[in-house]
């Protein structure tokens, strides 16, 4: 994607339902983007970043990526010979190709589930640029770090990171997503230890989140939508 200004402006789109108030594909033209997980459902950002398998799982199984640019943690694949070597019970598996699957299991010892996920060798599927576990961070905060890594010298703006009080996810009651009002089970403390992480390992990283709650997250700034629309224009 290529930009008439010298310094493009990063969003980062979580999906609390603030993310609402916004005609994504208007944000689109004025900032690169980046999203988390089912937003794929109804936007295509520039980068889609997943760290959850039933969400990879659903992704991987439709035609996005053969068009929109996914990251994820690609480093488990294995080619068509390998796939016998894995039969186990409550296997979930998509249609299969002739390049490379993922093998990941979700659950628990009692009641497992395993996710076999075919990729195209064309699909515009990559794997994150470092070489930790990625902390165990979720998507948002997994998207941040990328965004920051792909744009070192880049301001984030955060939009729909609605990271305190009670769930508040667009996709609550879908698909591969809790159920409709299931509490705040620690998400908060989750997201707040990600950004401390992240702000920790990267000491130059410059985080704004567009925020209509006095709450604020440590090292980051609250701005409003005056000021997002202001350096978007």
């Amino acid at each position: 994607m290529s930009f008439y200004w010298d310094v493009p402006v990063i969003i980062v789109l979580g999906n609390g339902k603030s993310r609402l108030n916004f005609d994504l594909d208007k944000l689109s033209e004025c900032a690169i983007t980046f999203g988390c997980n089912a937003i794929y459902r109804d936007f295509a950002p520039d980068i889609l970043v997943t760290v959850d398998i039933p969400i990879t799982h659903e992704i991987l199984s439709t035609n996005y990526v053969r068009r929109n640019k996914l990251y994820t943690n690609i480093s488990n694949s294995f080619t068509p010979e390998f796939r016998n070597e894995f039969e186990v019970k409550h296997m979930i598996e998509n249609n299969v190709t002739n390049y490379k699957f993922l093998l990941n299991g979700v659950g628990n010892i009692t009641d497992p589930q395993h996710y076999i996920t075919w990729y195209e060798k064309d699909d515009l599927l990559y794997d994150f640029p470092w070489k930790d576990d990625n902390w165990g961070m979720s998507a948002g905060i997994t998207a941040i770090r990328l965004a920051h890594v792909l744009y070192p010298d880049e301001k984030i703006i955060l939009v729909g990171f609605d990271v305190f009080g009670e769930r508040n996810n667009v996709y609550d009651g879908t698909d591969t997503y809790p159920p409709l009002g299931q509490r705040n089970t620690g998400e908060t403390v989750g997201f707040l230890g990600g950004f401390d992480l992240l702000t920790t390992k990267y000491n130059k990283i410059e985080i704004e989140r567009l925020s209509y709650t006095d709450d604020e997250i440590p090292n980051v700034k609250n701005i409003t939508e005056k000021v997002l629309w202001q350096q978007l224009k």
